[in-house]
């Protein structure tokens, strides 16, 4: 343009630049939480779609995807990686692809607590040591076991239901406490049976008659246990 323009001719520029591929991502996925089993590997449910062609362009999703964990230990929202989708169509050369990005959560791995079957006492005499099996482990982590099991409280002749206590999981070589939780099994009793009580008669005695409500003329009894008497022969202890 101008008052000169006429004098001139134009030679438009020429350029270069780069087109770029376009990202597409992959949509549909969610990560699936699992318990605790000692490795990485993950999964993931839905259908796989892809985000981001186009106009008409063909292009389609394609591979066999793999998902990985970024950690293999109990936690909550953790990362997967996903590799193995690759594009195809037509189009493909024009887009690049972004594998999707997932979490989900490691769960603990239940350890059951097993109390051995015939655990019991005499009355009158002090709780054994518990005893008791464990399932759930994974194969090569052992774990290691803190305090002991309870039971419920009495002294009585009778059954008492065996309870978890104080006991817990602690760490033991490749054993995490943390991603294991512990549970009791249930239906296992401990018992409290009668105390032996031996009745001694005097030798020296013809007969044995009844004095009064506390005992009887020439017969002593050796094994009461805190400090009762003949008045508690009648009671379920004995």
């Amino acid at each position: 343009g101008g008052a000169g323009a006429g004098n001139y001719s134009l030679t438009q520029p020429s350029l270069t630049a780069n087109i770029t591929s376009k990202a597409l991502t992959v949509t549909g996925l969610t990560g699936v939480n699992k318990e605790y089993n000692g490795n990485s590997t993950a999964t993931a449910t839905g259908t796989a779609a892809l985000s981001g062609i186009i106009g008409s362009d063909v292009v389609t999703l394609s591979g066999t995807p793999s998902y990985t964990f970024t950690q293999s230990g109990v936690g909550t929202g953790i990362g997967i990686t996903t590799t193995g989708y690759t594009l195809g169509g037509a189009a493909a050369g024009n887009y690049s692809l972004t594998q999707p990005s997932l979490t989900a959560n490691i769960t603990t791995k239940t350890i059951a607590i097993t109390p051995n079957s015939n655990q019991r006492k005499i009355y009158g005499e002090s709780d054994p040591v518990w005893t008791y099996t464990f399932s759930g482990d994974i194969a090569g982590q052992t774990p290691g076991f803190d305090n002991t099991l309870t039971r419920a409280q009495g002294e009585s002749v009778g059954a008492y239901a065996i309870g978890l206590g104080s006991l817990s999981l602690k760490d033991n070589g490749l054993f995490k406490a943390t991603n294991y939780s512990l549970v009791l099994t249930s239906g296992v009793d401990f018992t409290i049976g009668k105390a032996p009580l031996v009745a001694n008669v005097n030798a020296d005695s013809k007969f044995v008659t009844q004095t009064d409500a506390t005992g009887y003329a020439g017969l002593t009894y050796s094994g009461f246990k805190f400090g009762e008497g003949p008045s508690v022969l009648n009671t379920t202890n004995l």
